[in-house]
């Protein structure tokens, strides 16, 4: 039985998120996609704390089949931030590199760390367990702890509008 790929938080705060990942070996690529859910407007960096080096490819077929089809942009990359209804989000990819002597390198372990700086939860109603709840709940790697930096749905605003004092209303009764 081999192991799948395995992404995992490792510790989260309020302004922070460490990350881990442990690659499949039997992937392909070597790599894998997770979903961060982060801050409505808090400016986000991305740190690398280890990245422990398995076995470089040296194989050319195989690289060249790897950089057609796969993400080399290892060992982590943080995509631009983007929103998911009401849920600010980031692509995280955990994949091999390229290195200078043209070989492939993966990983055994790469640990990140994410920092969020003014960062501060939203205010308005929060919705329930909802279809959207669901969704949120399978794809964001860090849903508990990004559910409070959504945006949040102001509740429709009653129009209350005065008739001016030159104005005349017409009212029809049969």
């Amino acid at each position: 039985m081999q192991a799948a790929a395995l992404v995992e938080i490792v510790e989260q705060g309020d302004d922070h998120l460490r990350i881990a990942f442990r690659p499949d070996p039997a992937s392909p690529c070597f790599s894998e996609r997770t979903l961060i859910g982060l801050p409505a407007a808090a400016d986000v960096a991305m740190e690398l704390v280890d990245a422990v080096p398995a076995f470089p490819l040296q194989d050319l077929a195989r690289i060249e089949a790897l950089r057609t089809n796969c993400d080399l942009d290892g060992p982590a990359h943080l995509g631009e931030p983007g929103f998911m209804r009401d849920q600010r989000i980031a692509l995280l990819l955990f994949a091999p590199s390229l290195t200078h002597t043209g070989s492939l390198q993966t990983y055994e372990r790469v640990v990140v760390d994410l920092r969020f700086t003014g960062t501060r939860a939203a205010h308005g109603e929060l919705a329930g367990a909802g279809p959207d709840e669901e969704l949120y709940r399978g794809v964001v790697l860090n849903y508990a702890q990004a559910r409070k930096w959504r945006r949040r749905r102001s509740p429709p605003v009653a129009r209350t509008t005065q008739p001016a004092a030159d104005q005349r209303l017409r009212i029809t009764l049969r």
